[in-house]
């Protein structure tokens, strides 16, 4: 079963990626996860090979995709922060006169807290956690963005905010208080 499972997980990284030695790195990487994911008790009994084709797809993806260049030199560097906080300044600007009185009426304020507390601690962590990633110039934080930042699994992100805003959904959809 290892061999078979092996050959399909680097099928999988190849069509990705084409450099031998980073097809190998990939795949080692996706036996040390399936182990360790094995040792937390959350690896499937059955369907192992698919499960694992599948993480190994994912991670190719990703490292497939072209990395985000930071600035090279100082002068570079000074100019990303000179043009991040001349973006941060318009994007508030914005909003103060785009939004005249932004702020939430305290009754929806209060709906929006009663709504929060109907989740649990994980969910209302990630939820708000990637909410407030909305801010960032670069855009919304991605699921393995939020799942370094909670030192989880970008399965287990994704379940959390899918959780929660279902029970937000319902909530609202419902009426306060009901």
């Amino acid at each position: 079963m290892e061999g078979r499972t092996d050959d399909a997980i680097r099928r999988a990284v190849r069509r990705w990626l084409s450099d031998p030695d980073e097809v190998d790195e990939c795949v080692q990487d996706v036996w040390v996860w399936c182990l360790e994911q094995e040792a937390a008790g959350v690896a499937p009994t059955d369907g192992l090979e698919a499960w694992a084709v599948r993480r190994a797809s994912s991670e190719a993806r990703h490292r497939a995709q072209p990395r985000r260049r930071g600035p090279s030199s100082e002068e570079d560097l000074l100019r990303a922060e000179r043009d991040e906080q001349v973006e941060r300044e318009e994007r508030g600007r914005r909003k103060v006169e785009d939004e005249p009185g932004s702020a939430l009426p305290p009754a929806l304020l209060a709906q929006l807290h009663e709504a929060l507390g109907g989740l649990t601690e994980a969910q209302r962590r990630v939820f708000l956690t990637y909410w407030q990633s909305f801010e960032r110039a670069d855009g919304p934080a991605s699921y393995r963005e939020l799942a370094e930042a909670e030192a989880m699994t970008e399965a287990a992100v994704r379940g959390l905010l899918n959780r929660a805003r279902v029970r937000l959904r319902d909530y609202f959809a419902e009426g306060p208080g009901c």
